[in-house]
Order: structure tokens, then sequence, then C-alpha cells
């Protein structure tokens, strides 16, 4: 699949056996006017995922048998129809944003999912290990919305080199003062 935003949903009848070009992730859970991402490995038959792009085509092979029906997970409602018009008082995620649909023009298309809000059971997650976790806003019409990184588990690591110590973030050395070395 193509892609030009940076977020969107899928929902396929197949497991993954691999997957590139995007983060794949499961809603953790929810606060007012917020919703919580966390990364997952692999996708499972039938679950709805939202992905955050990594390249401009995303790819997934998949594997097993397929599942008849779309499932729903902790709110996230996937679909296997086309032009599927989402309820109202439901979300679409639209233009990397979730939207309130109208109930009658918004719709999405098969191996999509729309987010059923009520049904997002708990709050924010706790961090694991190995997880990256994203809030997304979720708004009435005509607000303004936007998608923000909450925080991630990649962790500085502290080394002592030469009695010095360093700290090293993605791949970039600092000292103590947060100079580069």
């Amino acid at each position: 699949r193509s892609m030009t935003n940076k977020f969107g949903t899928i929902c396929l009848p197949y497991a993954s056996a691999s997957t590139s070009g995007a983060i794949f992730y499961r809603v953790a859970g929810k606060e007012t006017g917020k919703v919580y991402l966390e990364s997952v490995d692999a996708l499972e038959a039938g679950v709805p995922y939202i992905f955050e792009k990594t390249a401009n085509t995303i790819t997934v092979t998949c594997q097993g048998e397929a599942v008849a029906e779309a499932a729903s997970a902790n709110g996230l409602i996937g679909n296997f129809t086309n032009e599927y018009v989402v309820p109202a008082n439901n979300y679409i995620l639209y233009n990397n944003a979730f939207i309130p649909a109208d109930g009658t023009t918004n719709k999405v298309n098969a191996y999509r999912a729309y987010l059923d809000l009520s049904a997002v059971e708990g709050g924010k997650p706790n961090q694991m290990p190995g997880r990256r976790y994203i809030g997304m806003d979720v708004q009435g019409e005509n607000v303004e919305t936007g998608v923000e990184d909450l925080f991630t588990t990649d962790a500085p690591v502290k080394v002592i080199e030469n009695g010095q110590l360093i700290i090293i973030r993605d791949g970039v050395k600092y000292n103590v003062q947060g100079q580069k070395l």
C-alpha cells in the first residue's frame, strides 16, 4: 500500500509473517481528549491497528488462515467492506488526526478501521521496555487536532569513557553538560 499520510489504519484477514515501512500500534488507553497507542511486533488476523509510516510503501507479508469477519480491539473497530459508513459518535483517522464521523458521509474502505472512543478501556499506559507509545488527540468538529510523541522507551545510555561520564542518545555522544562530543 502506498501512503501519503503519516498515520493510517489497517485490519487484514490474515496474520503477519513480516512487515516493513511502518510501525504498528494497538489502542492502549485513553484520557479526556486523547487516545494512547502502544507499538506491537506482529499483526493478528482480523484485528485492527493504527500505523505510522516509515517509508512511502507499507508491505505486510501474510501467513495462516484468513478470518471471515473483522474484529474490534479496545475501541478500534476493523472493517472488511468497501465504502462502509461509519456510525455517528465514532471517529475516523483523517489527515493524521481522529475526527468525528457524522454517520452519513464518512466512510472507511475495506481493510481499514475506525474508533469508538466510548469502548476504549484503560488510561495512560505504563511504559514497557522495547515499546513505543504515542498519544493522539481526539477532538470535536472544527477543533485543532494534532499528534505528538509522548514518550519513548529509547532511554539514553550512560557510560564511563576515559574517566568521563558520557551520555549516548540516538548514536550521538554528549558530556554531562549536554554538549556534543
